[in-house]
């Protein structure tokens, strides 16, 4: 991977599903819908079952693809292949962990779960919308993508798949200015009665991104443009903010909609100033 500044997968290919065994009431193709809460769910776990080919419409840059509001469990790999129309591999991501690192040596104390393999506890993984992305270290001229799921002992019983997607890896030329932030937007509901005692809902909280960015007005006119034009506030594109960090990816990485469709302003000669703010698809 080479890939050092934030990377956007955009425009996310239409494709067709196929392979694998896949339950009749959850079948393979509800993968393609961002609609989270309704996934595509295995027949089985062994690695057979586990396994889909998606085919696109045409041959098409390709350097992207995530696994999102997936159910791997800690012990799952997954590997992406992307094929000619002959399905030939032209790229190969190997197995690699669904679950990464995500804290940092000696930063858990002694005896948590985690302590040893840096990696989430089985019990944060319920509150996590897991999202697998796989970067290469550039665009190919696909016709498909494999992918490849290593998950037999998976404690639910099947693998479910939120959304796949398949987009063309689009790197920025300069990252977000100092100042960005990132976090959560709160949606919980809270109701405090007469008495002052405090109710709460809990709700579901999307991860969000919001910075400036200072770009060539090439690239902000040739993608954050585009970006604006096709997907307005509901199209979907897959955001990763730190494509060379090892630590936090599931962290870091996920299916985002823009929040927002600011105006840019001219910085300086042939720069504009970007505001960007993205918001997790739930």
């Amino acid at each position: 991977m080479t890939q050092k500044n934030v990377t956007i997968g955009f425009p996310l290919h239409n494709a067709t599903l196929s392979g694998g065994d896949w339950s009749t009431a959850r079948p393979l193709d509800r993968a393609l819908s961002p609609v989270l809460s309704d996934p595509a769910r295995s027949a089985g776990l062994a690695t057979a079952d586990t396994q889909f080919v998606a085919t696109f419409d045409s041959t098409l840059p390709t350097g992207c693809v995530a696994l999102c509001d997936h159910n791997l469990s800690l012990q799952a790999q997954v590997r992406v292949e992307l094929l000619n129309s002959a399905d030939g591999v032209l790229a190969d991501s190997g197995w690699k962990d669904a679950w990464p690192e995500v804290y940092g040596a000696f930063s858990l104390a002694w005896g948590d779960p985690s302590f040893m393999s840096l990696r989430p506890d089985a019990r944060e993984l319920e509150q996590e919308i897991g999202t697998f992305v796989q970067l290469f270290d550039q665009n190919r001229l696909a016709s498909k993508v494999r992918v490849s799921i290593d998950d037999t002992a998976n404690p639910d019983g099947f693998v479910d798949l939120g959304f796949v997607a398949f987009a063309t890896a689009n790197e920025l030329t300069v990252n977000p200015q100092y100042g960005a932030t990132e976090g959560f937007e709160a949606r919980s509901k809270r109701q405090t009665s007469a008495g002052g005692v405090d109710t709460y809902e809990r709700r579901n909280k999307p991860r969000i991104f919001q910075g400036e960015l200072i770009m060539p007005r090439t690239e902000r006119r040739s993608l954050v443009d585009r970006m604006h034009r096709e997907l307005d506030l509901d199209g979907v594109f897959i955001f990763v903010q730190e494509p060379s960090e090892a630590l936090f990816k599931p962290l870091t990485q996920w299916a985002a909609r823009l929040a927002e469709l600011t105006p840019s302003q001219r910085a300086m000669p042939d720069h504009d100033r970007v505001p960007i703010r993205f918001k997790q698809v739930l």
